[in-house]
């Protein structure tokens, strides 16, 4: 199957510093979310802390939430603000804003 994906391309965008991937339009449904560098843009420049934040968010959704679906949408409605806040900051590769493990 990647083959047949790769064969039907037909423009290349490469990354670079200066690139933003556009917005993931679908990030989770009633059995997996997405998280980390998967649903961040490539020039969020804060993987790993996102990627924790992502972490301490998801592990909390099931306690608050009667099923598994529920909890995933909890999760997602918790960090799109953050993460559609960090796609838009302009330069955002250096900008560095504390989340809930720096504060």
């Amino acid at each position: 199957m990647p083959a047949a994906v790769l064969a039907a391309t037909v423009e290349l965008h490469r990354p670079s510093l200066t690139h933003t991937l556009d917005p993931v339009a679908v990030r989770h449904n009633d059995r997996i979310v997405l998280l980390g560098d998967a649903d961040h843009p490539v020039r969020a420049g804060q993987g790993v802390s996102m990627a924790l934040e992502d972490a301490l968010v998801l592990a909390r959704s099931p306690g608050t939430q009667t099923s598994v679906p529920a909890a995933l949408s909890a999760y997602d409605a918790a960090r799109s603000e953050r993460v559609a806040r960090m796609a838009k900051a302009a330069g955002n590769r250096d900008s560095r804003t504390a989340g809930p493990l720096g504060r």
